[in-house]
């Protein structure tokens, strides 16, 4: 890992909502594409008071203000990491983009509903898109701006690919359910796996049992021999 990016790297998850977004602008000050370094910033930046105030999501992880900017941060973080140790397979600058941006599109569902659990009918567009394909959407029209209409001096075809590459990463990182498409890039995989692992550890705990929690999904996950027995056993 570079000097640069232990400024940011920590050690233990991250709880403070400004501490994340400020994190997650340093991580977006250590993206070397210009084009992408510049909307990651304009798109923090243009959504703070959202991201540092909104849930997570509605049910299952993240349920409090500032649960979205937390949960982004710990993601990026976290897929910074499994890159690093994949060093060669994969693009850094997509990772560290899509990353920050991948739950990006939940800034439109979750402006002014705050409430755990979701007593209120989800807005349109989070019931019929879905903050995957909005968030491609919302990115992929701040980079052609950049790319097509700024100052970029780049080919159409390179801002075509990096646009492609990123909806791609935005819109498939759920894989499975709420997912635009299957993942078909090394960087999607890796992102997908660090969001669905800050996810389900970072679940609303609807009942603690004695060996099992109930978690906001409705699922039952069960705890490890050593918790069991450390409870039991006091």
């Amino acid at each position: 890992m570079n000097v640069r990016s232990n400024r940011y790297m920590r050690k233990k998850r991250i709880r403070d909502p400004q501490l994340a977004f400020d994190y997650c602008r340093e991580i977006a000050c250590d993206i070397k594409e210009s084009t992408l370094k510049k909307v990651a910033l304009q798109v923090l930046e243009e959504n703070r008071e959202v991201l540092v105030s909104a849930k997570g999501s509605d049910w299952e992880h993240h349920n409090y203000a500032g649960g979205l900017i937390v949960h982004i941060c710990n993601v990026t973080q976290n897929a910074i990491q499994l890159a690093e140790f994949y060093d060669g397979m994969v693009n850094m600058d997509l990772i560290k983009f899509c990353a920050l941006m991948h739950d990006i599109g939940k800034t439109f569902d979750y402006k002014n509903n705050s409430e755990f659990p979701n007593k209120n009918t989800p807005v349109m567009n989070q019931a019929l898109l879905g903050h995957s394909f909005e968030g491609a959407c919302y990115i992929a029209g701040k980079l052609e701006t950049e790319y097509f209409k700024g100052t970029v001096h780049v080919t159409k075809e390179y801002a075509k690919k990096v646009i492609t590459q990123v909806s791609h990463c935005i819109g498939a990182h759920m894989d499975g359910f709420g997912a635009c498409a299957k993942q078909k890039m090394f960087e999607v995989v890796i992102i997908g796996c660090a969001d669905k692992i800050d996810a389900y550890l970072e679940q609303t705990i609807l009942e603690d049992r004695e060996d099992s929690f109930v978690i906001g999904t409705g699922e039952v996950f069960y705890k490890s021999f050593a918790l069991w027995r450390e409870r039991t056993s006091s």
